[in-house]
């Protein structure tokens, strides 16, 4: 009887692992952390959705124009989407090669101020172009070149 016992036990022990390590495969996997999440192409018009925010970035004072960014500080409007989004395409400033990276904020270009202060802190969707960062005041390593935000 003691025997039954044991391998019954052994047996609940051995489902609730296997139980387990399935609910951490799904759950990961569902988490948006498994690679066929959709990768956006630079220089490619999408769809983004997320938060907009006001950030204030300081630039170093050997790239700073002191008449476009006083005191080195420069603020920007992003989108903070809800997870990382992943950009891939051809980066001029690495010889030409092939560069992916993923972000959660993107610099909004152009900064459509009047637009986007309205909306500070809600949920927006946008058209835009991703491309990669090519100046100074780029803050992000890519930039999302806004079509028209929807009211």
């Amino acid at each position: 009887m003691t025997h039954q016992r044991l391998n019954l036990a052994g047996n609940r022990i051995l489902s609730f692992r296997l139980q387990l390590i399935l609910t951490s495969f799904l759950i990961l996997t569902t988490a948006g952390l498994n690679a066929g999440d959709p990768i956006v192409h630079i220089g490619q018009s999408q769809k983004f959705k997320g938060l907009v925010n006001l950030v204030t970035f300081q630039i170093k004072p050997a790239q700073n124009d002191p008449f476009w960014a006083k005191d080195g500080k420069y603020e920007a409007y992003v989108l903070v989407t809800t997870g990382l989004q992943t950009f891939q395409g051809i980066e001029p400033a690495l010889g030409g090669k092939k560069h992916t990276v993923s972000l959660q904020m993107i610099q909004l270009v152009p900064e459509e101020t009047d637009t986007f202060s309205r909306k500070l802190g809600q949920a927006i969707e946008l058209e835009a172009i991703p491309e990669w960062a090519s100046t100074r005041y780029h803050q992000t390593p890519v930039v999302l070149f806004v079509k028209a935000p929807k009211e």
